[in-house]
């Protein structure tokens, strides 16, 4: 009988103590780029012919167009190549009165830019550098916790202003100057 009282009691007397543990959260990892590409790959000999005919591009190696766009004002296609994470969009826009090159500042403000980066997180200006031949702009763009780069190189003729911009990853500056 006692060894049966102490065998039913004995086990509930060590179950008193409790033990703590922390379990630590694993952090969310984020994704890395791939390598950047060799810019010496690239390969400009197909043109893109917009189909209104009001301009042609050179198609880089790679790239697919999607979603070549017109209306009255504006001519434009974007070019996509899903293997290195980039794109190119290229557009001529008649902004319906003469323009110099020093008003391609004042044409493109940071509402004309925040419609045009709707897709992305987040997008900052980080330099714009105009000259007698035109106007650079330069982005650091987030999308879903990767960062890119961006650069927007545009000129204008008097009656037309032409744009291509063009968006890398962040670890590929020197393939986005020469897809520039």
């Amino acid at each position: 009988a006692v060894v049966l009282i102490g065998c039913t009691f004995i086990p509930l007397i060590g179950r008193s103590s409790t033990t703590t543990q922390t379990v630590v959260p694993t952090a969310t990892a984020i994704p890395t780029f791939p390598p950047p590409p060799s810019a010496s790959e690239l390969d400009f000999s197909t043109l893109y012919l917009h189909p209104t005919n009001i301009f042609a591009i050179g198609q880089p190696t790679g790239f697919e167009q999607a979603s070549p766009t017109s209306n009255v004002n504006l001519a434009q296609v974007n070019m996509v190549n899903n293997s290195t994470l980039s794109v190119i969009d290229a557009f001529v826009q008649d902004p319906q009165e003469s323009v110099t090159t020093e008003g391609l500042t004042g044409f493109f403000t940071a509402d004309v830019l925040d419609r045009t980066w709707d897709f992305f997180s987040t997008w900052t200006e980080s330099s714009r550098t105009a000259d007698a031949t035109g106007l650079t702009i330069d982005f650091a763009v987030t999308l879903q916790q990767q960062q890119y780069a961006a650069r927007q190189r545009a000129w204008t003729d008097g009656t037309w202003i032409y744009s291509v911009r063009v968006l890398t990853p962040s670890n590929a500056t020197d393939y986005l100057r020469a897809l520039l």
